[in-house]
């Protein structure tokens, strides 16, 4: 399969953050940030990579960010064809301009074994 993709000018979901934000290169000496976020869709798991090309964004994500905490993330939606190990894949990026926290770090099994009791609601949206 070709290296195909099909752009969505808006898309909003929801899920639970599978990883921390990690840093990664995209053109030359561009960086970005981004985390995974699984979102259940009946029996199946879609898994996103959400790319936050906002510096500021980042910056006042990241402290909040953990492993488990639920969000609304809303922004553009890249399906991108690739040939996978099995055939044909697709993978989901959703370049985020809003992010919402539908819940307090208290709620979540990483804080919850930490001992945070830092009850804060965030509702980051649209810096630029």
């Amino acid at each position: 399969m070709a290296n195909k993709h099909q752009d969505f000018q808006s898309h909003t979901c929801s899920g639970n953050v599978g990883t921390g934000l990690a840093p990664f290169e995209y053109g030359e000496g561009k960086t970005a940030k981004k985390f995974r976020m699984a979102s259940n869709q009946g029996e199946n798991t879609l898994w996103y990579d959400v790319i936050l090309y906002d510096p500021r964004l980042a910056a006042i994500l990241e402290p909040h960010l953990a492993v488990g905490r639920r969000v609304v993330v809303t922004g553009k939606l890249k399906v991108v064809g690739y040939a996978g190990k099995t055939g044909p894949s697709v993978a989901m990026q959703l370049n985020a301009s809003g992010v919402n926290f539908m819940d307090i770090p208290s709620e979540t099994p990483t804080n919850r074994a930490a001992g945070n009791g830092n009850d804060v609601l965030l509702n980051i949206r649209n810096l630029i």
